[in-house]
């Protein structure tokens, strides 16, 4: 009896597909009896449902019982679902080749295969394929079957110089004749099937050509470059897009040949292991197209596993969905997009759930039309080094296994994969992207191909291997037990480890001081034992790096804290493209909220414990652009501060723009954008930026020890462009911080001082990080400072005291009547009457004029004698001192007679006259001044003289005179 299976789980699903994307207006793929004719099928339903005039369009799989109908009526499908003799109906789908992009680089090398660090690659970002070429190069199996991998794609140049005598030939068919000639039920598929035109006539493709190359290019033929699997056939058939039909019918092709093959003992069809698909629809939900999906276990009962091209766009497919990559299938192997150093490509899918293995993909060199080579890049370049890995493993096989693989084609199949996925690298950049952080090892696939028990009565062979083998003390190894599968018993010895032990299969050890290691396995069964001993295979150490800290932001901020304090545009969540992993980071947008200039953001992390490394540095990626030329002045600034207190107090230990090398691009990482700006690419973020910086640093071993350090990012708003921050990541040397006790001490520079005055205090304490001072009369009355500054402003006798500690100790000092505080005299005045300035000042006092101070003037009058600036400072008997603010005198000044009078007046006070006697012979300008400041007499003499008052009021005035050497003046009363 043949086999057919299809596992279906989608017969209840509802009515609502007539809407869904990418659906061909009225197309269904139907799935019946095999043993129905087309035309039986058709006559059955129109006399069901005349007014829907059912139509067969064509045959998609004999054996499957597979055809696409066509009616225009809008109830069609729900029809087709009522129908008794349909098993499964679904609207047909367009479907679009997954798109590659040429790519200009000229690489001489095939990195993907051996990656040296040719053209800026990491050396060994590559498939290990030399090493699995010591293996087998594939071709035959262990039985001689000729391993064949069924390429669905748009065309193929079959006469390629490099491809063609690995292109798959039916012997079995004698072409031209237009007669089935092998039974296979398609006519002349000499070359293969094209499912497009439904016949052999295959049509030529670029894109078909180079995933045919990158599987099975020849290899060692002296031209060229080589596949993955040298000799494996390709099986080609064209149907990779255009509409899901075409798609079902291409890989039932497939499927019928290896059938055939199982059916006729190897004597027709063909040993077809694996299916490569590069095509696709993006976003779509797998239960819209539910014979497509189920053809993958279809093709897995066969034995059969088919990778898949996931999305070129930098989807989560876990959340979008994808077709075919989101089938939930275990035959079907989604596949992602690897560089040459190990990064996922930026326009490629990627999820946990669905991405099952990276693989490269990137400027891969290969076979194109034209008898020529290129580079492309996509998925589509990185599925057929899965399904030319999948060929290359069944040439490692052994008799056994391939015996083994005939009994039980999808059981074995399964094993296949699980070997493919095993023998993968784990690589970090992967850790949130792909499942289990796979990319393709193709030597490693191979090793886990040679662990199948090919002699049921040999003894096991013993083999491990762990990842992260090298850390810090505390370091949790996870074994992963790797021996041959007829092990029966296992003995495990850790020295230095706990357990030190273990019969477990694959147990977890934790490591807790430095040093170098040894592990042990001991593998048993009763035909004997075989012990593997790697030396120095964990390494605890102090030299290396902890990272005790790592926010990629791909779960949103999480616990992340922001501070808005206008309300408005704040740090928020952003899709973005260019870093690793993932496409999530936090910014704020600056571009479309210019007229905020001025605001100011917080983002502030979780705790973060530097209690058991040192020499911490914290690390992150940002992104910004001007947005516009010219100036300066538009400095949009990013700062990084911390707080060792909760939050208390913050210390700013960067700042982007700083304030001496304030251009703006210290900032900038990519040209000028007049427009929202979002990084799109790794030239836009700071690791590879055209312009500006390299990505920040910021040194932390000053809070080494910190159980809860807080970082804090503060985002400046100057009506620029937007800011982007990802992955900040604090690392510190494995050795925990040196645990000194804490000694609190302090000084000031004098214990006693006067009301008004402040003290610096000078910290001296030792090995600590957090300080709580108290000062009693002290403003303010407590800090966190190291060198605090205090105000006293009332007399008497103060304590002081220091809480001092880091995160393990901490120390009090505590000073009684450390600071003294004395009274201070009143802040005195100073007024001015008639040219004559009087002050209020008690205790000792002094004048001063322009700050120096003036000899003898120790009154509380003064009679200025020159323009300029007078204070006066009043001492008490305890030294403490209060001055007046200054007095400025801006008019000419008057000050007493000089020790020789230049004249004297007579009568003082006087009625009617006033006599004046000259001492001099130079010429007097005599001006006698009201209380007002007004001159009511003015007169110039040389000679004795009678200045006639009785048209004068009544008063006190001042008679100023002035020669060109002396100003000088006397006090007249008028009576």
């Amino acid at each position: 009896m043949v086999k057919f299976v299809f596992t279906f789980v989608f017969a209840s699903l509802s009515l609502f597909l007539t809407a869904q994307q990418g659906i061909i207006p009225g197309e269904y793929i139907v799935q019946c009896d095999k043993q129905i004719s087309a035309k039986r099928i058709i006559d059955q339903l129109n006399a069901r449902y005349p007014q829907a005039g059912f139509t067969h369009k064509r045959q998609l799989g004999r054996r499957f019982g597979l055809h696409l109908v066509q009616s225009s009526h809008p109830e069609a499908l729900a029809m087709l679902k009522a129908s008794p003799e349909i098993q499964v109906a679904q609207p047909n789908h367009a479907v679009q080749l997954r798109n590659t992009v040429p790519n200009d680089a000229s690489y001489s090398q095939q990195w993907s295969l051996n990656n040296t660090g040719q053209n800026g690659g990491v050396a060994g970002a590559d498939i290990d394929a030399e090493l699995a070429w010591d293996i087998t190069t594939g071709g035959v199996t262990a039985l001689g079957d000729t391993i064949v991998a069924a390429v669905i794609d748009g065309g193929y140049q079959l006469n390629h110089p490099d491809l063609a005598a690995n292109f798959f030939k039916n012997l079995n068919e004698i072409p031209g004749n237009n007669v089935d000639d092998d039974n296979n039920g398609y006519v002349d598929d000499v070359n293969g099937w094209d499912a497009f035109g439904d016949d052999g006539n295959l049509p030529s493709d670029q894109h078909g050509t180079h995933v045919s190359g990158i599987i099975s290019a020849r290899g060692d033929n002296g031209i060229g470059v080589t596949g993955v699997n040298w000799n494996a056939k390709i099986l080609a058939i064209a149907g990779s897009s255009g509409n899901e039909a075409t798609v079902v019918a291409a890989y039932a092709y497939a499927a019928e040949m290896r059938m055939l093959y199982d059916e006729t003992n190897g004597e027709k069809g063909a040993f077809v292991v694996s299916t490569n698909s590069s095509f696709g629809v993006d976003q779509a939900d797998p239960a819209d197209y539910p014979i497509w999906c189920a053809f993958y276990d279809t093709l897995g009962s066969y034995g059969i596993l088919s990778a898949g091209a996931t999305a070129n766009a930098n989807y989560n497919i876990d959340q979008t969905g994808d077709m075919p990559t989101a089938c939930s299938s275990l035959f079907l192997i989604s596949v992602t997009n690897s560089t040459s150093s190990d990064v996922k490509n930026g326009s490629a899918g990627y999820g946990l759930e669905t991405i099952d293995i990276a693989s490269p993909g990137t400027a891969v060199y290969n076979t194109v039309t034209n008898s020529g080579y290129a580079n492309l890049t996509g998925t589509s370049m990185s599925t057929p080094h899965v399904a030319g890995t999948i060929a290359l493993m069944y040439a490692a096989a052994c008799d056994v296994l391939i015996n083994d693989y005939k009994a039980d084609p999808s059981g074995i199949a399964l094993l296949m994969r699980d070997n493919l996925l095993n023998g993968a690298d784990q690589i970090p950049s992967f850790a949130t992207q792909v499942n289990g952080s796979r990319r393709l090892n193709a030597h490693g696939a191979l090793l886990e191909v040679q662990n199948y028990v090919c002699n049921s009565e040999a003894p096991p062979n013993a083999n491990f291997n762990a990842q992260g083998r090298t850390g810090c003390p505390g370091l949790q190894v996870s074994f992963n037990n790797i021996s041959s599968s007829n092990a029966e018993s296992f003995i495990w010895e850790f020295p230095g480890g706990s357990p030190a032990s273990s019969t477990d299969e694959e147990p977890m050890v934790t490591y807790n001081n430095f040093g170098d290691y040894t592990v042990r396995l001991i593998a048993t069964n009763i035909f004997g034992t075989d012990t593997l001993v790697l030396d120095n295979y964990v390494q605890i150490n102090n030299t290396g790096l902890l990272q005790v800290f790592n926010e990629t932001f791909e779960n949103g901020l999480g616990a992340w804290s922001v501070e808005n304090p206008d309300n408005a545009n704040t740090w928020q969540m952003y899709t973005t493209s260019g870093t690793t992993p993932g496409n999530q980071s936090a910014g704020i947008n600056i571009y479309n909220n210019q007229n905020r200039i001025g605001q100011i953001d917080n983002l502030t992390s979780p705790p973060i414990d530097l209690s058991q490394t040192s020499n911490n540095t914290l690390t992150f990626e940002h992104a910004h652009r001007r947005r516009a030329s010219g100036t300066n002045s538009v400095k949009d600034t990013l700062s990084v501060f911390v707080s060792a207190d909760g939050g208390a107090t913050w210390v700013r230990l960067l700042k982007r723009p700083d304030p001496i090398n304030a251009t703006f691009n210290v900032l900038a990482t990519a040209g000028i954008l007049a427009a929202d700006f979002v990084p799109q690419n790794s030239d836009d973020w700071c690791m590879t930026g055209t312009v500006g910086i390299s990505c920040l640093e910021v040194d932390l071993s000053a809070y080494d020890g910190i159980v809860d350090l807080l970082v804090r990012f503060e985002a400046f708003n100057a009506s620029g462009n937007n800011i982007y921050v990802d992955n900040v990541r604090v690392s510190g040397n494995c050795t925990a911080p040196v645990s000194n006790p804490v000694v609190a001490e302090f000084t000031a520079p004098t214990a006693t001082i006067c009301v008004g005055e402040r003290v610096q205090f000078n910290n001296q304490s030792e090995n600590a990080t957090l300080f709580n001072w108290n000062f009693e009369g002290g403003i303010p009355s407590s800090s966190t400072d190291l060198n605090p500054f205090i105000l006293y402003n009332t007399p008497g006798t103060y304590e002081v005291s220091l809480l001092a500690s880091n995160a393990q100790f901490s120390d009090t000092l505590q000073q009684v009547a450390y600071i003294t505080v004395l009274d201070a005299p009143p802040v005195p005045t100073i007024t001015e009457s008639n040219l004559v300035l009087t002050t209020d000042a008690i205790g000792t006092i002094q004048w001063f004029f322009n700050g120096a101070p003036i000899t003898g003037a120790n009154g509380n009058q003064l009679i200025p004698q020159e323009n300029g600036t007078y204070t006066v400072t009043a001492t008490l008997g305890n030294g403490c001192s209060a001055s007046s603010s200054n007095f400025s005198v801006s008019t000419l000044s008057i000050s007493d007679p000089a020790v020789l009078p230049i004249l004297t007046c007579y009568p003082n006070p006087t009625g009617q006259l006033l006599n004046i006697e000259v001492y001099t012979a130079k010429e007097i300008v005599l001006n006698l001044i009201d209380a007002s400041g007004k001159i009511v007499v003015s007169k110039v003499i040389q000679q004795d003289t009678i200045l006639d008052l009785q048209h004068v009021a009544s008063g006190i005035y001042t008679l100023r005179y002035i020669t060109d050497t002396q100003v000088s003046a006397l006090r007249i009363i008028k009576l």
